[in-house]
């Protein structure tokens, strides 16, 4: 992520467990800086300003941490390419 974006803050709406599960879900805040990303290399570092919600799921057993993750990369792109 610090190739692609800078000045990075995250803003956390919501933290939650139940079980073995930890749910957070967030924004993120950053400049685009650089195509870090395999799906932003094709594109010029444009210096906007971005954010993107993510939601994190984590489930932890023993030794063991799983993720999961939905993030709005569209609503990047979008930023991104905005005119």
């Amino acid at each position: 992520m610090e190739q692609s974006f800078a000045e990075r803050s995250v803003e956390v709406h919501c933290v939650a467990a139940e079980g073995d599960r930890v749910m957070i879900w967030l924004t993120v805040h950053a400049t685009d800086v650089g195509g870090g990303f395999p799906w932003l290399q094709a594109r010029p570092a444009s210096g906007r300003r971005v954010a993107w919600k993510q939601v994190h799921i984590f489930r932890l057993t023993g030794d063991t941490i799983e993720h999961w993750a939905v993030c709005d990369d569209l609503r990047v792109l979008e930023a991104i390419d905005a005119a």
